[in-house]
């Protein structure tokens, strides 16, 4: 395994009265460059709060987070923010789409964080350019305009899938993506991850409980009270 992105003895607390609760307990883990990953569990397993440390959404109370050699906690948070951006994309259960911007504007919104005014006028061509790629791609090209209320569940889960890979994400995190979609539409968007890993080689971390979508990924990691119990 290599040490693309490492995660060694995190541990994660919450303030509980005079006994804190400890949601994650020393947890341990590698993820190789290309890799697709699930990790399964029951809920209060700490998956999420695992994915979250993973990606610099959250802070661990303790522990190391590596990515290729670079220890992540140690860097300000404005670093964070900045490599979150890049390195990082997020998909989530629900899609956390802005309701007032069609389909390829909010694909485009990562794409144009933090460019300035001057940055954002020179990169705005190129962000739709990528943003329509994408949305092409995922059988979305005649519903570029159409705005989050107008679009179906599944529909509206490819679009949060483009925006998670508009920067180029060298990680995508998803976090029960079809959590609330039905059977078949989950089984559309399973097949899509699974594309992006074989035929692109993007490196994928995925917190399910589809029992049958864990077991077509490359490895399974589950988790049992905040420690990994098989991987």
């Amino acid at each position: 395994m290599s040490n693309f992105l490492s995660l060694h003895e995190i541990t994660k607390e919450y303030p509980q009265g005079e006994t804190p609760l400890r949601v994650l307990k020393g947890v341990t883990l590698e993820v190789a460059k290309g890799e697709y990953l699930t990790i399964v569990g029951a809920s209060g397993a700490g998956k999420s709060t695992l994915l979250h440390i993973m990606g610099l959404l959250d802070q661990p109370t303790s522990g190391e987070l590596l990515f290729e050699g670079r220890d992540l906690g140690k860097i300000s948070g404005l670093e964070q923010a900045q490599l979150r951006n890049h390195l990082f994309g997020f998909v989530f259960q629900f899609f956390h789409l802005l309701p007032d911007f069609n389909a390829v504007e909010n694909v485009m919104m990562p794409g144009l964080v933090g460019q300035g005014l001057w940055g954002w006028t020179l990169t705005r061509r190129q962000v739709r350019r990528s943003a329509e790629e994408l949305l092409a791609r995922v059988g979305l090209k005649e519903r570029l305009k159409h705005r989050p209320s107008q679009l179906s569940g599944g529909e509206r889960q490819r679009v949060a899938l483009c925006r998670a890979l508009i920067n180029q994400p060298r990680v995508l995190l998803l976090d029960e993506p079809t959590g609330n979609l039905d059977s078949h539409t989950g089984e559309e968007i399973h097949e899509l991850v699974r594309t992006l890993n074989r035929e692109q080689g993007q490196t994928i971390v995925m917190v399910t409980h589809n029992e049958a979508a864990a077991r077509r990924a490359g490895r399974v990691i589950r988790m049992l009270d905040g420690e990994i119990v098989s991987c």
